[in-house]
């Protein structure tokens, strides 16, 4: 009796193991993308990378440096269903993503774009601080996210639901940290994410590669949300109080004359707040290539530490490691100098001031809407690291930051 039972149970155990590992198999795939062999901080092994030169090569052609870029990336092929120019091998197929882009891109800035965008900003950051105690993170992602849509989908940002904005940001937030693992969960699996993109872009589809909004919301969105969080920080609530209320009259300024992003408060321009919280806090923080070892032809994969090599001493000083626009007023050559957007022939369409404005436009709505009425409550978070010390770059920091309504006098 019981052999039997033990027969039972243990047939039991392997049914179940076999369904699980059957379900797994047809809900996640192993990514095939060789281990990272070598890690560069230094800035000329950080630009070689970047522009996918291996290290015994100068004239590489683009479809090899487009193979270099597409194999680090196809697990966002796996986890997010995209098919755009950072995972395709093909010339054609990047060239017509990179001009959609760019074409995309242009759009604000005309037909009072950027006054339509900061008006919406402004009602819906009126909204959000109704509640007189709010997590960061999610206002900042939804934020982030609603003037994206708008700008790559001609939408009413003000038309987008909050509360759906929150879930999908959460939900490309999850499904990124999970394509990091080995184990990648597959795009057809993830529901609830389809049925958020639907609900705000019904005509598209996202489960067809060509026509995945994804394919357009991830290098936009993603790139983006992290560092705006982080300028907001630095712009209201560290460095000298003196530091921040320039930063801030320079980015009010800027809004008030959105013809000219660059407006210049006591020859102080906004761009370099931008800069610096794309130097300090690079969207990208490490940037992989593949390769084939020129010795035993084996494939490795080589990163550009961006994060490291923008923060390097030697370079940028012994602030290097402060937030610090000013710096940017004394260096001749800042498109060189600034690796966050890039470089030839993979530049971001984003680098020629679009990507600036974005910054300013959401860190200026966001200090507009709070004002001096919050301050950051840090529930379970540690606080702040002290001035001098960049915060945290972490997917997940600062997730438990509140802005905390301050009680009235009267």
């Amino acid at each position: 009796m019981a052999d039997s039972k033990t027969a039972i149970v243990a047939v039991t155990v392997v049914f179940l193991v076999a369904t699980y590992l059957y379900i797994r198999s047809n809900n996640y795939e192993r990514s095939n993308c060789p281990s990272v062999s070598k890690v560069f901080a230094d800035e000329v092994n950080c630009l070689r990378i970047l522009q996918a030169k291996a290290s015994n090569q100068d004239n590489h052609g683009l479809r090899n440096a487009l193979q270099s870029r597409a194999l680090p990336n196809q697990r966002l092929t796996v986890a997010f269903g995209v098919d755009n120019a950072f995972t395709t091998t093909s010339i054609e197929n990047r060239n017509m993503f990179r001009n959609q882009s760019t074409s995309l891109l242009r759009q604000p800035f005309s037909n009072s774009g950027w006054i339509k965008l900061h008006h919406g900003l402004r009602s819906m950051v009126k909204d959000a601080l109704t509640d007189k105690s709010i997590l960061l993170v999610p206002l900042v992602q939804s934020l982030t996210l609603r003037i994206t849509l708008a700008v790559l989908f001609d939408l009413n940002p003000i038309a987008i639901p909050a509360s759906v904005a929150e879930e999908l940001a959460s939900d490309i937030n999850d499904i990124w940290l999970a394509s990091k693992c080995g184990t990648i969960p597959k795009w057809r699996t993830q529901t609830r994410t389809h049925m958020l993109l639907r609900s705000i872009l019904p005509s598209t589809d996202p489960l067809n590669l060509a026509e995945n909004p994804m394919n357009f919301i991830l290098p936009a969105y993603e790139t983006l949300w992290r560092v705006v969080l982080r300028c907001f920080i630095e712009v209201l609530y560290r460095g000298p109080r003196a530091s921040r209320t320039t930063w801030r009259r320079a980015i009010q300024e800027s809004l008030s004359h959105p013809k000219d992003s660059s407006v210049d408060v006591s020859k102080f321009s906004t761009n370099n707040i931008a800069r610096e919280a794309l130097r300090l806090y690079p969207p990208t923080r490490r940037v992989y290539r593949y390769f084939q070892d020129p010795a035993t032809g084996y494939p490795e994969v080589e990163a550009a530490d961006l994060e490291a090599c923008q923060r390097d001493e030697t370079l940028w000083g012994a602030d290097a490691k402060t937030f610090n626009p000013d710096r940017w007023m004394t260096i001749d050559d800042p498109a060189r100098r600034l690796l966050a957007f890039g470089d030839s022939p993979f530049r971001c369409p984003a680098y020629n001031e679009f990507g600036f404005r974005m910054i300013i436009l959401l860190t200026g709505a966001l200090s507009e809407g709070v004002g001096e009425d919050y301050e950051l409550q840090y529930g379970s978070c540690c606080e702040l690291p002290e001035w001098g010390t960049p915060l945290c770059s972490g997917r997940r920091s600062y997730s438990q930051v509140r802005l905390q309504g301050l009680r009235s006098c009267n």
